[in-house]
């Protein structure tokens, strides 16, 4: 078991493993309209996406190349959804993550 929201966790998964690429889909919904999203749903939400991403990009990115890093994103984090502003924002991250990704693979010298 891993929470990849850990960056501890998500290394030594990685790390135990043979990787040559990654497909991440973790996502958990914590719908409520903005004036009553607080830190704890703000980051239930954000954590597995947005966190567990990063770690995982970044363990594997360590060890070798890989051959594939896909990302399950949502249109939420272009138009928004009514109720999920925090769902939303990690859509985005995760958009801007693949950005950067592909950056680094496209232009090593970056």
């Amino acid at each position: 078991v891993c929470d990849s929201a850990d960056s501890r966790d998500a290394s030594a998964l990685v790390a135990q493993a043979s990787l040559s690429g990654v497909l991440h889909a973790a996502g958990v919904l914590r719908d409520m309209m903005l004036r009553a999203l607080g830190a704890d749903s703000l980051g239930a939400t954000y954590a597995p996406k947005a966190c567990g991403a990063s770690h995982v990009q970044s363990a594997a990115g360590t060890s070798q190349p890989l051959e594939a890093f896909g990302l399950f994103s949502s249109v939420a984090s272009t138009f928004g959804n009514v109720g999920q502003a925090n769902y939303a924002a990690a859509n985005a991250y995760l958009d801007a993550l693949a950005r950067c990704h592909r950056c680094h693979l496209c232009r090593p010298e970056y």
